[in-house]
């Protein structure tokens, strides 16, 4: 892991801070860092004063993004997660990326949008990048269906899976980068290598999460940072206080109360519309168009921010 000390969005460096943990799950599965016993690794939560990203200023590097995915949401995956987090059941690791409801709803709600950005017939062949199993390829007609995906899951039916970008035959129309840009240790870096699977004049569609971690009130800042030194002194303490403070987050819509504290899990980035934008611009992409709308149900219930982008290059 490393950490940056700018906006990984615009580039600023005029950053607000609180105290934050890294999940012990995160360390011990990705890092192979013992639960019992040490203490917990600290990050900072970062907002942008420029473009209102928040962001944990610790990365992963490649090797551990790759750790992390390659057997994401298998059975050990769920075993190392659930035996530090309780509250992340089966029935939860199984809803993610698995409801036929939710999974259609998208499909239909980004085709549209699509289709009203660009008109019908513009796209003949879509590349969802880091898209599972293609389940979520909107629905274009007539369009070729991509998928590239670390992981060795199988891709639906009519979809052509990519285990390496290389198989990529020529560029494609529009590339979809969905739920994986508030993974990514670099999105400027992701976004600009996107740039190389699309043709001149190419479309990019990414979809973030409307979600992110609140900071705690100015007048609770210095209890809060004793909070989380206390908290963190001890992986077992860690542990044991996020079992409260995970499903209260939850159940607040990530407010802020006390006994609750930010942690790096999964998500590094938490992005606004104004951030959004400044990474793709940062990346070469003009924004063309975009919308929101919320799907999923129960825990696994997202509001959804999805923006398209045309590549600004000339080749």
């Amino acid at each position: 892991m490393y950490r940056v000390d700018a906006c990984v969005s615009c580039r600023s460096r005029d950053l607000e801070r609180t105290a934050a943990v890294v999940a012990p799950f995160l360390t011990s599965y990705v890092l192979g860092q013992p639960v019992k016993g040490g203490v917990a690794e600290r990050t900072d939560l970062c907002r942008c004063a420029t473009c209102d990203l928040a962001f944990f200023d610790l990365r992963l590097e490649d090797d551990e993004i790759t750790r992390l995915y390659a057997a994401y949401r298998s059975r050990s995956y769920y075993k190392a997660r659930h035996k530090v987090e309780p509250f992340y059941t089966w029935k939860i690791n199984e809803g993610i990326g698995g409801d036929d409801q939710t999974i259609a709803h998208r499909r239909q709600v980004v085709g549209r949008f699509l289709v009203d950005a660009l008109g019908q017939g513009r796209l003949r062949s879509v590349l969802d990048y880091g898209g599972d199993a293609g389940q979520f390829l909107p629905e274009v007609e007539g369009a070729q269906g991509y998928v590239y995906e670390i992981s060795e899951v199988q891709p639906v039916e009519g979809v052509t899976r990519l285990a390496s970008m290389d198989e990529l035959a020529e560029p494609v129309d529009l590339v979809v980068l969905a739920h994986v840009l508030e993974h990514a240790s670099s999105p400027i870096a992701m976004l600009e290598e996107l740039q190389g699977f699309v043709g001149a004049g190419g479309y990019v569609y990414v979809e973030v999460p409307l979600d992110r971690p609140k900071m705690p009130p100015r007048w609770a800042r210095r209890g809060h940072e004793r909070w989380v030194a206390h908290v963190s002194g001890s992986v077992r303490r860690t542990v044991a206080a996020d079992t409260v403070s995970t499903p209260l987050r939850v159940l607040l819509r990530d407010r802020w109360m006390p006994g609750t504290f930010p942690k790096l899990h999964e998500h590094l980035n938490f992005f606004s519309e104004a951030s959004l934008a400044a990474a793709l611009s940062q990346a070469g992409w003009d924004r063309v168009a975009s919308f929101t709308y919320a799907h999923g149900t129960g825990p696994l219930a997202v509001n959804a921010l999805g923006m398209l982008g045309r590549s600004a290059r000339d080749t």
